[in-house]
């Protein structure tokens, strides 16, 4: 999975504000996006899949990127790149404004200075994930549709911040390469659960990037499981003290339980978890399909009712997973603690069928 990004400089201009914003090379060397988001400083940051296709699969568009100045390569000019979805965007917005302490009304607000920031480093960031994915797109053979995966990071600053305390993105840093392939379905997907007191994130309501630090013993821990049992586990899971669980190290947790949906997502508690992009989609899915969400985590102990389990994350989509083990009693050995019931997945009725059926055309939608 090599990585590519592109070196270029921009004084971009919005309204009376002019900000110098620069996209940095990703060495050659930081070949996954989690070593990319190791290597720089901490900040708020996106991950999603960019579509790309050679210009002549598609019809002739006005709507092309010719006259940036770093697209003059004939092979970049022959490349159409999807759009970045707004809520990514939003994404950025709201976790700069958390990590910096900003008011998250002003980042929503659009006549606010920052927002006004915000609005500077957006164009940034768009520009610069093109030009990163067309780089890496440009290698591909003719005629190739490709999924390019794109880490976009807004590092925080690290001059001292203003005297009126603002803390504004200076920087946009994009990291793109071959996206991995998208989740199959219904697949044979297998989960790990963490010891209890595994969770919940220090700061989940942000996608931070020191949560690439953070969560390293979590995934030395699932990797050493794996060997036991001469598996790949498709994400580890974090569960609380009294064992519910929360989320996925890459992904969030949907338990399908009692006609229910539960997924931990009360920010007023120890249940909140990070709420991702595809999580998003997939509360809108369940509400299309009439299942109701309960954001409280289901219990590990209550695992003999559950009927499905699904992980949702931007890149790879919607995974279902057929078995589960746990870590318990500190033994290296994972135990099998839930099995799908037979044609759980396999049916395109049920309940986790149909709600990955509809996330999957909300997720087609443009945002």
């Amino acid at each position: 999975m090599p990585a590519s990004a592109v070196v270029a400089t921009a004084l971009c201009e919005s309204a009376s504000i002019s900000l110098p914003i620069h996209t940095c090379r990703a060495s050659s060397d930081l070949a996954l996006p989690s070593q990319f988001l190791r290597s720089n400083a901490r900040g708020a940051y996106t991950a999603l899949v960019v579509g790309v296709r050679k210009r002549r699969l598609m019809p002739a568009s006005n709507d092309d990127d010719d006259d940036d100045d770093d697209d003059d390569d004939d092979d970049k000019k022959d490349i159409q790149c999807d759009d970045v979805p707004l809520r990514h965007m939003q994404r950025l917005r709201r976790g700069h404004a958390a990590l910096s302490r900003q008011p998250l009304r002003d980042a929503d607000d659009d006549d606010s200075l920052l927002a006004k920031h915000y609005a500077v480093a957006t164009e940034a960031t768009l520009r610069a994930t093109r030009r990163a994915v067309k780089e890496v797109a440009s290698s591909a053979q003719k005629n190739d549709v490709a999924r390019v995966m794109v880490t976009v990071l807004w590092p925080m600053p690290t001059q001292p911040e203003t005297e009126g305390g603002d803390a504004l993105p200076t920087e946009v840093i994009c990291h793109a390469c071959s996206a991995p392939p998208e989740a199959p379905w219904p697949g044979t997907a297998t989960a790990l659960c963490l010891p209890p007191s595994s969770g919940p994130r220090s700061a989940p309501l942000v996608k931070d990037s020191a949560w690439a630090h953070i969560r390293v013993p979590w995934e030395h821990a699932r990797d050493v499981a794996a060997t036991h049992i001469g598996t790949t586990f498709a994400d580890a899971l974090l569960l609380q003290e009294h064992g519910g669980v929360l989320e996925g190290l890459v992904s969030n947790a949907w338990i399908l339980c009692d006609d229910m949906c539960w997924h931990a997502a009360d920010v007023s508690s120890d249940a909140c978890v990070l709420q991702g992009t595809a999580a998003a989609l997939l509360s809108e899915a369940a509400k299309k399909v009439g299942m109701d969400v309960v954001s409280t985590p289901a219990a590990l102990r209550d695992a003999s009712k559950w009927r499905a389990i699904l992980l949702a994350n931007a890149v790879r989509g919607i995974t279902a997973i057929h078995t589960i083990y746990a870590l318990v009693d500190g033994d290296e050995k994972p135990a099998l603690v839930w099995r799908a019931p037979s044609g759980t997945y396999d049916d395109v009725t049920s309940p986790a069928s149909l709600l990955r059926s509809a996330w999957v055309e909300l997720s087609l939608q443009p945002s």
